[in-house]
């Protein structure tokens, strides 16, 4: 039986062929199936010598099927499929391997890859670096040569002569037609070196770096791998995907699952789905590590696992939206039997049909009574009471509520008197208590004259319910708890109840720098203990570097203290960055909102033409429901599709599906896109505002960069400098991370005279 290793651009080659030519797709499934079962493969197998070792399968008269075989082992790397011109092409550009002993980590090395390895998008030509003006008698600085990066030394590790060395050294055109003449009469004398040398010249950044590597002896140059080198890359890399066992190829196979990328476990995480945790376990997570993977393959793992039982995992995450981004994630990773094993549902929808199934019903929740319940509160409080915390902004009045409400049951509200509050970032003075609590105790019986809750109400409910031992309609053997870090206490202890320290019972997933609501708790002090079952997972898989490098400034400081919390050593936890290599994250400046429009649908429709993009994959964010709007009103008004992707959607207008999506920042968690534009990027609405306080700051922070991090490949971060003749200033985030990114300057079209 052989061990098959899929490569990123070999899955979507597989891709192409399912959608296009299915009987080909069908065959191509026939001999992978029938390799690893260490059978003869029913299709005929062809000569090819451009790479060694290569196994070349003819699906049809026009469709090959290419591998390479791993020396020393009954290993295989599915490298290309599809007609025969696309593999051809394919192995013209194959130059082998790049293999850094030290890490174990492998890339393929090939020429112009900047379309499979990495991002190479080049913003439009109505976008301008912004610069300083250069003086008129300041010369033109020289073009730098093409090899500049190379040093002698580096040159001789390659086995160039001196001679040579002098000659690539003199040219500062890649394309120039001398200096490709003479990387082709090298490749007769010293092919390892042409190749190299080519894959620098045409391959995109990380290609680059990698042949620099080489010349400087930190990496191997391999035309093919040996039994070690492909075990150590299996744990290292994640640019191989290894399937050993032909039950589960087979079921990917027919179902498509290598189709979702959000459920790709990078072997380091593989481990964790079938973990045993002797009670109560926790996972940390840098954004795009993979969490939320690991959490949706435990959930399979234990579906299994109580098979032929009545006890159902429960898999809870923060709202709708994420609820059915999972929902959706499992039922392409499930069969049927491990599907009807597991309970996809939010916290507060959760509790609803508890209340529901206990008798209570259904709680009346009406956004109008609960603002009208707010003022006759407010208006309630004695004049000294309500003078104390006229000094607070509303929005920290309200906040300040809803903590009680997420901490303590009605009965425990005094205790909100000896809180620590410190997290707030100013003193709350005694009577500023006393005045939350009797502002808090008002609110509660003016919803009670209208018969009314408050939203968070129906997670204290569905609690009370469950310390009176009314048992809930399923069992459940397991509670698997989504990003964690949003959920209120009394949530967490209604969650854990349902499992209390059961071995393998209660998963918590979350990242305390992506908490976009303004709390915070301990674990412990909740009675759940995790100590010697916490996991941090370092390494990020989904954005490129440069995307990650800017994002993370904006909330490192939180996380060297989520690591503090978690009794980990903040500098042995840093992000490992993708080995993906892109564009950096684009800063652009507008003269005006309307410009900032018409940038955003010229740079989209850019995308779309030149860069090859789907609508479906592009997602413009804005902090307020104004900006979305305006986004949403230019991109109808000059015919590109769009899906306003939040609840505030017009419902008479029906949304373009495959549209480009316009999303609040808030709504595009746990969402991922090929490209990203944050537009609105000003001060007083990235922050908003109303946020005053040093933790509304840092929660404003995990907005932006939750919204930064939901781009894979090319990112884009606008602003204007008026609006309706107002002037505008650019938000005091961008200062942060404008050293990681590109910034440039909107020439809009001039305008024409009617």
């Amino acid at each position: 039986m052989a061990k098959l290793f899929f490569t990123k651009v070999f899955i979507k080659d597989l891709n192409a062929l399912k959608t296009k030519h299915s009987n080909n797709y069908r065959k191509a499934n026939s001999v992978l199936m029938e390799l690893q079962r260490g059978e003869q493969p029913s299709a005929h197998l062809r000569d090819e010598t451009r790479i060694p070792k290569a196994l070349k399968f003819q699906l049809d008269p026009d469709f090959r099927l290419l591998f390479q075989r791993v020396d020393g082992e009954d290993t295989l790397i599915a490298l290309s499929v599809g007609n025969h011109d696309h593999v051809d092409s394919f192995l013209d550009g194959h130059k082998g391997w790049v293999f850094d002993p030290t890490t174990g980590n492998i890339r393929e090395m090939r020429l112009a890859t900047a379309t499979e390895e990495a991002t190479q998008v080049v913003a439009s030509q109505s976008l301008q670096v912004e610069k300083p003006e250069v003086p008129l008698t300041q010369p033109p600085a020289a073009p730098p040569a093409v090899f500049a990066d190379f040093m002698t030394e580096m040159f001789n590790k390659l086995d160039i002569s001196t001679e040579l060395i002098g000659k690539l050294s003199t040219f500062t055109d890649p394309n120039d037609f001398e200096l490709l003449s003479l990387l082709m009469e090298l490749e007769s004398l010293n092919k390892t070196a042409a190749d190299l040398f080519l894959s620098y010249l045409t391959g995109d950044m990380a290609s680059r770096q990698n042949v620099l590597r080489i010349a400087r002896g930190e990496a191997d140059y391999k035309a093919s791998l040996t039994t070690e080198e492909i075990r150590r890359a299996e744990q290292n890399t994640d640019e191989l995907i290894s399937y050993g066992d032909p039950d589960e190829l087979r079921d990917i196979l027919e179902r498509g699952t290598f189709e979702q990328w959000q459920l790709f476990l990078h072997p380091d995480q593989k481990s964790l789905v079938a973990r045993k945790f002797a009670g109560p376990a926790r996972i940390r997570g840098i954004s795009g590590s993979g969490k939320t993977v690991v959490g949706l393959h435990r959930a399979r793992y234990l579906a299994r696992k109580f098979a032929g039982t009545n006890c159902k995992v429960l898999y809870t995450t923060f709202n709708k939206a994420l609820t059915q981004s999972a929902s959706n994630l499992l039922d392409s990773l499930c069969s049927l039997e491990e599907r009807q094993h597991i309970e996809v549902t939010h916290l507060h929808r959760w509790c609803l049909d508890y209340l529901e199934f206990t008798g209570l019903g259904h709680p009346l929740y009406k956004p109008d009574y609960v603002e009208a319940a707010k003022r006759e509160a407010w208006n309630a409080l004695s004049g000294g009471l309500r003078a104390s915390l006229k000094t607070l902004p509303p929005e920290y009045v309200w906040d300040e509520i809803e903590f009680i409400y997420g901490r303590f049951m009605h009965d425990e509200i005094t205790a909100y008197l000896k809180t620590d509050r410190t997290g707030r970032g100013r003193a709350i003075t005694e009577t500023q208590r006393e005045a939350f609590l009797r502002l808090y105790k008002y609110y509660i019986e003016k919803l009670a004259v209208v018969r009314c809750v408050d939203f968070p109400e129906f997670v204290r409910l569905a609690y009370r319910q469950l310390l009176k031992n009314n048992v809930p309609e399923n069992t459940y053997a397991a509670v698997i708890v989504d990003e964690v870090q949003d959920i209120s206490e009394i949530g967490i202890k209604l969650l854990h109840r349902l499992v209390a320290n059961a071995t393998d019972g209660l998963l918590l997933i979350g990242d305390g720098t992506q908490r976009i609501y303004t709390r915070g708790f301990s674990l412990r002090d909740l009675g759940i203990e995790v100590s010697g079952r916490a996991v941090v997972l370092t390494k990020n898989y989904r954005n490129t570097q440069q995307i990650l490098e800017a994002a993370f400034l904006l909330v490192e400081d939180e996380w060297a203290s989520e690591m503090s919390s978690a009794q980990a050593d903040p500098k042995q936890c840093l992000p490992q960055f993708s080995n993906r290599q892109g564009q950096k994250p684009i800063i652009v400046k507008c003269g005006s909102t309307e410009e900032e429009a018409e940038f955003l649908c010229r740079e989209i429709k850019y995308l779309l033409q030149f860069e090859g993009y789907q609508p479906s994959r592009i997602c413009v964010m804005a902090r307020d429901r104004a900006y979305r709007q305006l986004v949403f009103d230019a991109c109808r008004a000059v015919g590109l599709p769009v899906c306003m992707y939040t609840a505030e959607a017009d419902p008479n207008v029906e949304p373009d599906r495959e549209g480009v999506r316009i999303s609040s920042l808030h709504s595009a968690k746990g969402h991922e896109y090929a490209a990203v534009f944050i537009v609105g990027c000003v001060d007083g609405v990235i922050p908003m505002r109303t946020a005053t306080e040093p933790d509304d700051i840092a929660s404003e922070r995990a907005v932006l960069y939750v919204g930064m991090t939901r781009a894979r490949d090319i990112l884009y971060l606008s602003f204007s400098e008026s609006q309706n003749g107002k002037p505008l200033k650019p938000s005091p985030f961008l200062k942060i991370i404008q050293d990681k990114c590109e910034q440039m300057l909107f020439f809009p079209k001039p305008k024409t005279r009617s």
